[in-house]
């Protein structure tokens, strides 16, 4: 590994042509010189995938792309995984969000000087679905609090690790298709049992609108289904 480690974002997609663009734009504005983006389109049917092919064509040794069936998100999650396989450090970003321009390099100083850390999330700024501030997420990992079901969770979207974190504790578990990244966690706590980094500089932004994910899955439910899955819940 050089001494900038190769990072890859993943972003699945599916049918977020509305936010799609400034999504990619945030990625492709980053301070940090050495990623490339692994996007993966869950067969979108709104124009998600021309755009997907509109970047790649312009940032053709940045982009990797990846079409494939409608499968859900964890599926396209593995899926960005395989894309980015050759990587150092994966980052996280949902193709509705946005990021700062310093969160990848900010992210990646972070991992290389806190080497018994091998996590890192910040804190993120929460808008609607036009972009308007509703509320500053000041999160960070708790494990006591979240591996028994009382809070203490980061804002999973703005995940950075070393990649091999995955190699370790595995992909995305596609039974829990509302909350795959929320199952991940808990088996990533409970594998590694490392603390979490966190950046305390509101570095991304998450967006809330009616047809994201979590909008769609009772997605506290499904935690809980995880969290009694790994014991921790009776």
């Amino acid at each position: 590994m050089s001494s900038m480690p190769k990072v890859g974002i993943m972003m699945p997609v599916y049918n977020t042509a509305k936010y799609l663009k400034e999504a990619i734009i945030s990625c492709m504005d980053q301070t940090y010189g050495n990623l490339v983006l692994g996007i993966v389109d869950d067969g979108s049917m709104d124009g998600s995938q021309k755009i997907i092919t509109d970047f790649k064509v312009s940032f053709p040794n940045t982009i990797r792309m990846h079409v494939q069936e409608h499968q859900g998100c964890p599926a396209a999650r593995n899926a960005c995984l395989e894309l980015l396989k050759d990587c150092d450090i994966i980052a996280r970003q949902d193709s509705d969000d946005t990021q700062s321009t310093s969160r990848i390099k900010e992210s990646v100083d972070y991992l290389l000087t806190h080497t018994d850390e091998r996590i890192v999330t910040c804190y993120a700024t929460e808008v609607d679905e036009a972009g308007v501030f509703i509320k500053s997420l000041l999160h960070q990992m708790d494990s006591q609090q979240y591996l028994y079901g009382k809070g203490g969770n980061p804002v999973n979207a703005s995940i950075v690790c070393w990649r091999d974190v995955y190699d370790t504790v595995g992909g995305f578990d596609t039974n829990y298709p509302g909350a795959s990244d929320g199952e991940w966690n808990i088996r990533a706590l409970t594998i590694t049992q490392q603390p979490w980094g966190i950046l305390t500089e509101q570095l991304y932004t998450y967006r809330r609108h009616p047809s994201q994910v979590t909008s769609q899955h009772p997605v506290a439910n499904i935690q809980n289904d995880a969290l009694r899955a790994h014991g921790y819940l009776k």
